[in-house]
């Protein structure tokens, strides 16, 4: 979903498209355990959702969000090295 909207421009479907998966992601966050794996990738797949969106629409608070659910799954030390190295490359 999240690739099929980034390709599709700005379109009201891509809009859409992104906050669904957006809205996923932040879902399957607060229903994991924090500081789980689980967790950590969900924080993750929200915050490139999130800057997936900003990028189509440039509304700050979606960046703002997104920074900071990176940084709560890269200062998790109980979130796998590798996750945490996959949503620093994403935040990059």
């Amino acid at each position: 979903m999240l690739a099929r909207a980034a390709s599709e421009g700005s379109s009201d479907r891509a809009q859409a498209d992104i906050t669904e998966a957006a809205d996923i992601a932040a879902g399957a966050a607060r229903a994991a355990p924090a500081g789980t794996d689980a967790w950590g990738q969900s924080l993750a797949t929200h915050a490139t959702a999130l800057s997936t969106k900003w990028n189509l629409g440039h509304d700050r608070s979606d960046a703002n969000v997104a920074i900071a659910r990176w940084r709560e799954v890269l200062d998790s030390p109980t979130v796998s090295t590798l996750i945490r190295i996959a949503a620093a490359r994403d935040a990059a």
